[in-house]
C-alpha cells in the first residue's frame, strides 16, 4: 500500500490491483498508473474537498468510478453539473451516497458514515485492507464557545464514531485542525484511543505542517505516536510513507 499526500485532505492511494483518489481540490497530482481500476472519493461539496475539474481530468482514464456524497449533487445539480462539462452518460455513472449507503464491486466494498459537518465519511475494504477516510468528521470543540454547544458536538463525534470502535484500520486519514486552537488535538486523540488504527494520516491541517509536528509533542500521543504520520507535500509526484508498504 503506497499512499502520496497530495494536500488537505487530499490522498493518492494504491493498492496491488486498485487505486484510490480522496478529497481531491487542487494541486498537482501524481503519476498515475493507467493500468489500474481508480476510484474517486469526494466526501462533500467544499471547496476544500472537491473540485469539478475531476470529471473533464479523468475523462481518458480506461477504468474510473467517482463516488460522491449525496450533498455533491444536491449543491451542484444536474445543470450546473452539465455546465462543468459532465455529459449526461458521464452523470449517470456518478454513485452518489448518503450516511448509511453502501457500494460494492467486485474490487472494494464502501460504506458512507454520518459525519459532525457535511458530507459522509468513507470507510472501506478491498484487497484485505481496511481505510477509513473522515472527510469533516472531526470533533469540533471551539474555544469560546457556549460549553452546551461543546458538550453536544462531543456527543454528535461520539454517536459518529461509534461504529468504528474496536475496529482494526490499515490506514485512517483524521483531519487535525489548527483552527481549533488548544481543542485541536481532541479529535484526532479520542478517535485513535477508540479503534486500532496501524496507520493515522493527519490532514485538514491548512498547509501549517507544525501543527502536526506540534501534536507529536503532546503528552497524550505517547501510547500511538509512533502510529501517525508526518504528511510532508514536498514533491507530490514521491510515494510517501515508505515505510508502511507493505
Amino acid at each position: 500500500m503506497n499512499i502520496t499526500y497530495i494536500g488537505h485532505s487530499g490522498f493518492y492511494l494504491e493498492l496491488e490491483h486498485c487505486a484510490m483518489l480522496f478529497d481531491y481540490a487542487k494541486g498537482p497530482l501524481p503519476d498515475f498508473d493507467f493500468s489500474k481500476p481508480l476510484y474517486i472519493f469526494i466526501s462533500h461539496h467544499h471547496a476544500d474537498h472537491f473540485s469539478p475539474m475531476l470529471f473533464p481530468l479523468f475523462r481518458g482514464h480506461p477504468s474510473v468510478r467517482f463516488l460522491l456524497s449525496a450533498d455533491v449533487e444536491r449543491h451542484f445539480g444536474r445543470q450546473t453539473m452539465r455546465c462543468l462539462g459532465v455529459t449526461d452518460g458521464e452523470y449517470q455513472d456518478l454513485r452518489f451516497l448518503a450516511p448509511g449507503e453502501r457500494y460494492a464491486d467486485e474490487r472494494i466494498e464502501v460504506t458512507a458514515l454520518a459525519t459532525t459537518e457535511e458530507g459522509i465519511a468513507f470507510l472501506l475494504r478491498a484487497e484485505g485492507k481496511r481505510i477509513f477516510h473522515a472527510g469533516d468528521l472531526n470533533l469540533w470543540v471551539w474555544p469560546g464557545r457556549a460549553e452546551e454547544e461543546n458538550s453536544r458536538a462531543e456527543e454528535a463525534y461520539n454517536r459518529a464514531i461509534a461504529p468504528l470502535a474496536g475496529m482494526e484500520l490499515d490506514v485512517a486519514f483524521l483531519p487535525l485542525d489548527p483552527r481549533q486552537e488548544e481543542l485541536y488535538w481532541k479529535g484526532f486523540d479520542r478517535f485513535m484511543r477508540r479503534t486500532r488504527t496501524a496507520l493515522a494520516c493527519p490532514m485538514h491541517f491548512w498547509d501549517r505542517q507544525e501543527t502536526v509536528e506540534e501534536f507529536l509533542r503532546l503528552d497524550c500521543t505517547q501510547p500511538y505516536r509512533d502510529r501517525v504520520s508526518l504528511a510532508r507535500r514536498s514533491d507530490p509526484h514521491v510515494k510517501l510513507f515508505p515505510h508502511f508498504e507493505y
